[in-house]
């Protein structure tokens, strides 16, 4: 976590975005195509919450290190699920 997410995460409240982590991550767990995935949809729930929050996050990227060897299906799913996030103002 970067200190501009803390800074955004403190001002909008903790209440406010471990509910729209919790929002993100059960639409995740009922996404067969990310079953086994369980530390990516923790990351990308994280990053759809900060978006569903109004934070303006860069594009997310998998990285090898973190999660394997990115294929291009992966990255679409990331993509796709990250895009089908709307701010709550």
């Amino acid at each position: 976590m970067t200190k501009d997410e803390q800074k955004h995460i403190d001002t909008i409240g903790l209440d406010k975005f471990d509910a729209a982590v919790a929002q993100a991550m059960f639409r995740l767990k009922m996404e067969g195509r990310l079953r086994a995935a369980v530390r990516l949809r923790e990351e990308l729930a994280y990053r759809m919450a900060l978006k569903a929050t109004g934070y303006k996050d860069k594009l997310f990227s998998l990285n090898r290190r973190q999660f394997g060897t990115p294929t291009q299906e992966m990255q679409d799913i990331c993509d796709e699920f990250l895009n089908s996030v709307e701010a709550v103002e």
